[in-house]
């Protein structure tokens, strides 16, 4: 819990991101994140996922239903700039 907030999860996505596309010459990445997972969703879209899409009601969860989020990155995508 100590770590939470600081970051660590948006700049290991940033590092996974520019593995994928200068050494295994991706062009696009692609993941699906659950709308409850507000924090993760928040991570990814600030290393530069783009939301493309939603499987509504695909994950049920805690009782209730919630939506899965298609989110992507290309590799023609304008770099995101740090802000710190």
């Amino acid at each position: 819990a100590e770590h939470l907030g600081r970051g660590f999860g948006t700049d290991a996505t940033r590092v996974a991101i520019e593995y994928g596309f200068r050494e295994m010459n991706l062009h696009r990445i692609q993941l699906t994140a659950f709308a409850f997972n507000q924090r993760a969703v928040a991570a990814y879209r600030k290393a530069g996922f783009r939301e493309e899409g939603r499987r509504r009601d695909g994950v049920f969860h805690d009782g209730a239903y919630h939506d899965e989020i298609i989110m992507s990155v290309l590799s023609t995508d304008p770099p995101i700039r740090r802000v710190d």
